[in-house]
């Protein structure tokens, strides 16, 4: 994925990749991530680590991704970030 900011009125291109890993202890992998949609601007990142090790990581990581991204997009909704300053 490449997106292409304006920030403080420069454009930056990002090449964007993920990558998690399960760690040492649990079979299954606890880490979460979100990517924005073609629309979203400006656009959002988020990478949850999954608490490797504990109980439930994956959905706390889940929750986390969940809470902030729904959280930015309805901030965004209601015209609270002007883009221009991005």
């Amino acid at each position: 994925m490449t997106e292409r900011i304006k920030l403080f009125g420069e454009v930056i291109i990002l090449d964007i990749g993920v990558r998690t890993d399960t760690g040492r202890i649990r079979e299954n992998n606890q880490d979460s991530y979100y990517l924005p949609s073609e629309e979203s601007k400006p656009p959002l990142f988020i990478i949850a680590d999954g608490m490797g090790g504990h109980k439930a990581g994956e959905i706390a990581s889940n929750l986390a991704i969940n809470i902030i991204s729904e959280n930015f997009n309805d901030f965004l909704n209601k015209g609270n970030i002007n883009e221009k300053k991005y």
